[in-house]
């Protein structure tokens, strides 16, 4: 009903939406815990377009331990499954678990592979083994009692108990130091810096043991902040913020209100205690729905004095930093991409600021296996779903003007059968790969590249403005001019045509690379006796490079199904230099 009294308390966002209402439907609730449960599950399914939204449905991830498995490994996954394995979290972001999971392999060597054991085979042992992050069991480089006696003390220390595992590897550390075994002794000096390293990432800020989140709100005339604290055993483990566009003239107390059911919703996970900045709408109802997600006991407090306001308070604080952070982050982005357009289009002479801007490059080793690349900007960002890679057909030896011509020509003759194609079929022209044309074209080269380049769209009735960027003083090259543009080197849109020239240009010389490599790697193979195109193509698949071909194991060639045992010897004598 508040939405249709006098709009002048209300927010921009509210009043866009009352404008568009055109019928609404209502649903009575016997208590406000009720309608919060119903309003949480309709934003849920139908993702309303002017509600605040957690825009990451994705759950948090754990750490998983499947003792039963022989060699168990140390594995992330984003599901907790009702089975016998242990698991470790959530763990907020993937930052955090990556953090985890590289100094706890310094510590505890576990494997991290997809290798299903007991294998058949002996391996060789794999880079992490040679580094120190894994015991190798595939290759029986340690005993299932060994490797166990690890497992243990992982999921001990991810429980907690960690006072155990210092003081043991302390005494080993001593233990080998008396005995002038120095390497040995090194050894666990790291895992010992290691693990107290791991341990020095959660910065107490409590005396008692206790799990709470700190939730806190900043706006300003524009957009919002709510920024989270994660603290875990009287241990801050994590801090996040999530960004609110055009939800800065909300109040905190209807943001926390709309966002916090989301988000415990979607984690699954609430902890005992939640310290807020501002009230909800409801507190109570929200600390009994919360109460229905977790199964336990959930304090909802907005504190007014002591140690837990000093908390929120500094919180807030970091909401109010990490706002401003963001709000010069977006001016600076805004700087790049649209004000690099705004200047570009002053600079050209263009009629309208372009949204799609397409640059060209070719590449080739002396005129052999060349290729082109198109690389797509919209909006001053690269689209890199819209890239395209052209091989040369028609040319021959090194000409960049005739290949240029070529893959332009061909470019805009899909487009013509791609417009037809999508105008019969009442589909919109914006979301096929060649039919949403250009607004301004970029050729990597000067005047005569340029005019190569133009002639090919011209001739297939397509009028698209058109430059150059030469190399050799960063010109910029127009049809219509005689001499270049020379653009200030602080311009954001020199800026911007440098990007896209570079991405051209990386993108062209990867995939002349690619098939370049390609191809000396099947002319090598095809050499050695009994290897025909089918061996070929299947020791490319399984090793990628000639490299890898040359460093595999009798072991390895012979696992690769279709390779007889006589290819896989010929094939490891070829670069092994052994005759039969």
């Amino acid at each position: 009903r508040s939405y249709f009294h006098a709009s002048s308390g209300h927010s921009t966002k509210v009043k866009a939406m009352v404008a568009k209402i055109d019928d609404f439907e209502t649903i009575l609730c016997n208590s406000n815990y009720e309608a919060l449960i119903l309003e949480c599950n309709l934003i849920k399914e139908n993702r309303p377009f002017y509600n605040i939204l957690l825009k990451d449905d994705k759950h948090y991830p754990f750490l998983k331990i499947n003792t039963k498995e022989k060699f168990p490994k140390l594995k992330i996954t984003r599901k907790k499954d009702n089975d016998d394995s242990e698991y470790f979290g959530p763990y907020i972001g993937t930052n955090a678990i990556k953090q985890v999971t590289n100094e706890l392999a310094k510590v505890f060597p576990l494997r991290n592979c997809n290798m299903k054991f007991p294998t058949k085979l002996k391996h060789r042992p794999c880079m992490r083994y040679e580094i120190g992050l894994c015991l190798a069991p595939c290759a029986n480089l340690c005993t299932e009692e060994e490797y166990d006696l690890i497992v243990k003390e992982t999921i001990s220390f991810l429980k907690g108990n960690t006072d155990k595992i210092k003081n043991n590897l302390n005494n080993q550390m001593l233990y080998y130091s008396k005995n002038l075994d120095f390497e040995k002794a090194a050894e666990y000096r790291d895992k010992l810096f290691s693990l107290n390293k791991l341990m020095d990432k959660q910065s107490a800020i409590q005396k008692r043991n206790i799990t709470q989140d700190i939730w806190a709100v900043a706006n300003n005339k524009k957009d919002a902040l709510i920024y989270l604290v994660n603290v875990r055993d009287g241990k801050i483990i994590n801090n996040d913020s999530f960004f609110l566009p055009d939800d800065g003239d909300e109040t905190p107390t209807t943001i926390l209100s709309s966002f916090l059911p989301q988000y415990y919703q979607n984690i699954g996970f609430v902890p005992r205690e939640i310290l807020l900045s501002n009230n909800t709408d409801d507190n109570e109802s929200m600390e009994k729905m919360l109460r229905e997600i977790e199964g336990k006991a959930v304090s909802l407090l907005v504190p007014q004095r002591g140690k837990k306001k000093s908390i929120v308070d500094i919180s807030i604080k970091n909401a109010i930093e990490a706002l401003t952070k963001k709000d010069l982050y977006n001016k600076l982005q805004y700087k790049k991409t649209i004000g690099s357009l705004e200047s570009l289009s002053r600079i050209l002479g263009l009629n309208k600021i372009p949204r799609r801007i397409e640059g060209y490059d070719i590449s080739n080793t002396q005129g052999t296996f060349s290729v082109a690349s198109m690389v797509v900007f919209i909006d001053g960002k690269p689209a890199k779903k819209a890239y395209r890679k052209f091989k040369i057909k028609t040319v021959i030896g090194s000409n960049d003007f005739a290949s240029m011509n070529e893959v332009l020509t061909r470019r805009f003759t899909r487009a013509l059968n791609e417009i037809t194609e999508r105008n019969e079929k009442n589909e919109p022209l914006e979301e096929g790969s060649f039919s949403d044309l250009p607004d301004l074209i970029l050729i990597d080269g000067g005047k005569q590249q340029l005019e190569f380049a133009n002639s090919a769209i011209k001739n297939l009735g397509f009028n698209i403005n058109i430059f150059g960027l030469a190399k050799k003083n960063e010109e910029v090259f127009l049809l219509n001019r005689e001499n270049p543009i020379i653009i200030d080197k602080h311009d954001p849109a020199l800026h911007l045509i440098q990007r896209i020239r570079d991405e051209s240009h990386r993108f062209a010389i990867t995939y002349h690379r690619t098939i370049r490599d390609k191809s000396l790697i099947k002319s090598e193979l095809l050499n050695i006796p009994s290897v025909g195109l089918k061996t070929q193509n299947l020791l490319f698949k399984n090793f990628k490079s000639l490299n890898g071909v040359k460093n595999a194991t009798i072991n390895e060639l012979q696992n690769i199904k279709g390779i007889s045992k006589k290819q896989a010897q010929n094939i490891y004598n070829w670069f092994n230099n052994e005759s039969e």
